[in-house]
């Protein structure tokens, strides 16, 4: 791609993010959603107490509670512009623009056509452009995780380990964002190891790859592995399995085997958590992070276990098919402020009644907009679809491990469902749809002639 294309694809994408950010208010809460307002919080006090503060006597920090780069990124956006929501949506607008240029460049290296549709898809693309307005982690980590799905795709193509270099870097910086790719090193350094036979490169040259990408990956996140090795006895990132497990996983798990509301188990869980912390006369106030997330870990696994399998398949299924289609206006503030049900908390014998009740039942604007985003949100998926056989087609290998990725992540983030886990495979289905709607042109233009 040209630096002119590329600087047109960064301003249109940019303008679409300012204009979405000049519709929130800020004091409305339009910018949180989720875990937004413990971000912000923690951002304000890293300014205050230190940006390597201790918050208990145990040596517990904000480390602890979840990836800490994105928290470091608004204390740095509160210091330079102050508490101002507005001044933070803005800088990941800018961040999110840049995102989309890498994602154009990523398409280009299938054909540049298809790099310059793909730049403006996703400088156009819903999902991206209402979560780079809300204080969530998902811009700062596509920022980071796009690089290293273009550096990964450079490395397939040329066999030239500066890229698995590059690969292991951004890796680095993005599993300290979102630990979702944790898993992820060990099918890249295979990766590593193929390619470079495959192309005839020999032994040494696949070693090196994957010691150029080992050697930039491993720094940061393992000095904090280390570090919590050492002083909380535990191999985990941050403490956040345990809370995962029991009051996300469990409910959609026991959901699917016997129709319980989410919310009601997630009541129940809490009464067994401290019951469970009493029979062993423990307190939180008096235990680590780590300490409660183990406790939290425990009862998670005592109650999985009482669940049958087909549960478990059943609640995956539904979170996988949910986010790839859950279309990204639920999660924008102002549709979030609309009188609504609640998906996690409807009815229904099956997947299927859950979803007809929720949409059907008592329609107001907010299914009426639901509607249309599904409706574009079929569009895109056959469009993504048809744009995965062709690359299946013409790339092989490439398609073979885009596929592997989107499986991986849909996997990892199981029966927790919602647009913005979605936004990890956006910049791949984005480039299938380009790859689809540069296809249909090339027919329809033959068939003119």
């Amino acid at each position: 791609m040209s630096a002119r294309g590329a600087l047109a694809v960064f301003a249109l994408a940019f303008l679409a993010r300012a204009v979405n950010i000049a519709f929130l208010s800020a004091p409305a809460g339009e910018f949180f959603m989720d875990d937004s307002s413990g971000y912000w919080r923690e951002a304000g006090e890293l300014l205050e107490k230190g940006w390597f503060h201790w918050v208990g006597g145990d040596g517990s920090t904000l480390l602890d509670r979840r990836p800490p780069l994105y928290m470091y990124f608004l204390g740095l956006v509160r210091a330079l512009f102050g508490a101002s929501l507005t001044a933070a949506a803005t800088v990941q607008a800018v961040l999110d623009s840049m995102t989309c240029v890498v994602i154009a460049l990523l398409g280009g290296l299938l054909r540049p056509r298809i790099g310059l549709v793909a730049g403006i898809l996703a400088a156009l693309w819903p999902n991206l452009i209402i979560h780079s307005a809300l204080i969530v982690s998902d811009t700062l980590f596509l920022f980071l995780f796009t690089p290293l799905l273009y550096a990964g795709a450079r490395f397939v193509m040329n066999g030239d380990w500066r890229w698995m270099l590059a690969a292991g870097l951004f890796f680095g910086f993005a599993v300290m964002t979102r630990n979702a790719i944790q898993f992820l090193p060990p099918a890249i350094l295979l990766v590593a190891l193929a390619v470079p036979l495959r192309q005839g490169r020999g032994w040494g040259a696949a070693i090196w790859a994957m010691l150029a990408f080992a050697i930039a990956a491993v720094p940061l996140p393992g000095a904090l592995l280390a570090r919590n090795a050492v002083m909380f006895e535990t191999p985990a990132l941050t403490a956040q399995a345990g809370n995962h497990l029991l009051n996300w996983v469990v409910p959609e798990v026991r959901f699917a085997a016997d129709g319980a509301m989410p919310n009601a188990t997630r009541a129940e869980n809490a009464i067994k958590f401290e019951a469970y912390l009493k029979t062993r006369d423990l307190a939180q106030n008096r235990m680590s992070t780590f300490a409660i997330d183990k406790a939290m870990m425990a009862v998670a696994r005592a109650e999985l276990a009482r669940l049958p399998a087909g549960a478990y398949l059943e609640a995956w299924a539904m979170g996988m098919v949910t986010n790839l289609a859950a279309p990204p206006l639920i999660s924008d503030a102002r549709m979030r402020a609309l009188p609504k049900p609640s998906f996690t908390e409807t009815a229904g014998a099956t997947f299927s009644d859950r979803i007809m009740t929720f949409l059907f039942a008592g329609k107001g604007l907010y299914q009426t907009l639901v509607l249309a985003g599904l409706a574009f949100m079929a569009m895109a998926g056959i469009l993504e679809l048809w744009g995965f056989v062709r690359l299946l087609a013409g790339w092989p290998w490439i398609g073979a491990l885009a596929a592997g990725l989107v499986l991986y992540l849909l996997l990892v983030t199981g029966p927790v469902a919602a647009p913005k886990y979605r936004l990890a495979i956006e910049p791949v289905l984005i480039v299938l749809a380009a790859l689809a709607l540069t296809d249909f042109a090339r027919r329809l233009g033959r068939r003119r002639i």
